[in-house]
């Protein structure tokens, strides 16, 4: 999608940024430079700086020394009033919006008088910003009945109602359907055509180098690559990101033994307003990694909360290491050895306002492991925390960090280490690198591979079908809830797809 590389005028320039927080430098002399009418990806490992970088950008942070300049004026430091009047937006990871109001009253916050938004001539020009972007959104419709990616275009349409000519998105696709993702890249295809400036701050290759026209590497908070999209590879900006080239392709995998450790006989889940899991059955053995490929909402979610204990099933049963753990919840399934790496982080997995270590407890006070008789162990919790920070890279976080305070892909790094470190036989992880960048992925695939090795078996429910196809000893397709194909290790992914999206095995 990129065009031929062309001169464009810089809207924005980062001159020389840098930021300490605490003994942490986030930035260390960083440039960086987005045009009117390009999109600039923003690439980086969690933790490299991409989105503090931004939020300098935007006023949210000020830096300790270095030059913001946009559309020619010099600023010193930013504020998010200052910003959004100059011409600058921002869509965060996380939404900022109020759920009880219409997408006209949402739109119509943070402006000059919020009533305007709600007159007839503003919501005329709000349609009008609407039919030239392709947003298609009501209105009137309340946010909270809105899926995801309709929320996403209410944060986007705030931001060009309010006069943006650069838009900054944060890892806008970590929380979209396929569908969504390619609704959003023709929005912002629309846009930039249009001469919005756009700088899309993500840890996704694929995306960055299909849709941008340049892109900028931050690895420990400094700059180690800017050039156009079109002269670099995947595999260059990966070693770029990381600091040293990466594995690729599909995994060595252990060969599975005799033992089976999970089974599901004619599992369903109950009705709950989404699509059911209906008489789901397989054998999982022991070293064994079980790929659930499936377009999303087509039962991922109820069988999930099925083998995690979220749900009772309506019938059938669940059997582990040949145990009837049917009417087991989260906490005894625990026990029994079985752990769940939820789907939603924010939601199912972190209370977001405490402290990493009451988070880990959090997932693992059913285990006993920090009681000294009636008494919490807070020196062992501690311990194991820190623990969890290091193996995986959690850059800058102590035991009483917020959850809140860490970005998207470190705080999944922090619920995959909690949940490995209870020492399970079983895993049943849903989406397990969502928001992660390509070095936390591959650390995360080398961990379940070894749980195998050690003799323990993995269920994996992704959305992303390449890491299915990557891990996977085997493949069961769902397809309105149910199992349409299964597949062995090496399937093409044409044939797991064509079953995906029509539910009949190729």
């Amino acid at each position: 999608m990129q065009r031929n590389a062309e001169i464009l005028a810089a809207l924005l320039q980062l001159k020389d940024i840098t930021r300490d927080f605490g003994t942490v430098r986030a930035l260390d002399g960083v440039c960086f430079e987005a045009a009117a009418g390009e999109v600039h990806a923003l690439l980086g490992e969690n933790g490299a700086g991409k989105t503090t970088l931004m939020n300098v950008a935007f006023g949210f942070v000020r830096p300790d020394c270095g030059e913001i300049v946009f559309d020619g004026r010099r600023y010193t430091a930013m504020t998010p009033q200052v910003a959004m009047a100059a011409g600058i937006g921002m869509v965060h990871q996380h939404f900022k919006l109020v759920e009880e109001f219409t997408v006209a009253e949402n739109v119509a916050l943070g402006s000059s008088d919020y009533r305007e938004a709600l007159r007839p001539s503003d919501r005329s020009r709000l349609k009008s910003i609407i039919r030239a972007t392709g947003l298609e959104v009501d209105p009137s419709a309340v946010v909270e009945d809105l899926p995801v990616g309709l929320r996403q275009r209410v944060e986007i349409l705030k931001a060009l109602f309010r006069g943006s000519r650069l838009l900054i998105l944060d890892e806008p696709t970590a929380v979209l359907t396929p569908r969504e993702t390619e609704d959003l890249f023709r929005v912002l295809l629309r846009l930039r055509e249009q001469g919005t400036g756009i700088v899309l701050i993500t840890h996704k290759l694929d995306e960055a180098l299909s849709l941008s026209d340049r892109v900028t590497v931050l690895r420990n908070g400094k700059t180690v690559l800017s050039r156009p999209a079109a002269e670099v590879t995947q595999a260059e900006v990966a070693s770029a990101m990381v600091g040293r080239e990466l594995d690729s392709g599909a995994r060595d995998l252990p060969t599975p033994q005799e033992d089976i450790l999970l089974e599901a006989r004619g599992l369903s889940s109950p009705e709950t307003g989404q699509q059911p899991a209906q008489e789901i059955s397989f054998a999982l053995r022991a070293g064994e990694i079980l790929g659930i490929a499936g377009v999303e909402g087509n039962g991922q979610t109820a069988l999930a909360d099925l083998l995690a204990g979220v749900l009772a099933p309506a019938s059938g049963s669940l059997l582990l290491a040949g145990r009837d753990v049917s009417r087991e919840g989260v906490a005894g399934r625990l026990r029994a050895g079985l752990a769940h790496i939820p789907g939603d982080r924010q939601t199912q997995a972190l209370l977001l306002e405490f402290p990493l270590r009451e988070n880990l407890l959090l997932g693992r006070w059913p285990l006993g492991e920090f009681l000294r008789g009636p008494f919490l162990d807070v020196g062992a919790l501690s311990l194991s925390t820190r623990e969890a920070i290091e193996a995986y890279g959690i850059r800058g976080a102590t035991v009483q960090t917020p959850a809140m305070s860490l970005s998207g892909g470190n705080q999944q790094r922090f619920v995959v280490a909690r949940q490995m470190g209870a020492k399970p036989r079983v895993i049943v992880a849903v989406n397990p690198t969502r928001g992660l960048d390509v070095g936390a992925i591959e650390y995360v695939h080398a961990r379940l591979v070894e749980h195998c090795e050690r003799g323990g078996a993995v269920v994996l429910i992704s959305t992303d079908l390449d890491e299915v196809l990557a891990l996977s000893h085997r493949i069961l397709v769902l397809y309105r809830g149910r199992v349409a194909a299964e597949y062995p290790r090496g399937a093409r992914r044409e044939d797991v797809g064509l079953a995906m999206a029509t539910g009949r095995a190729a």
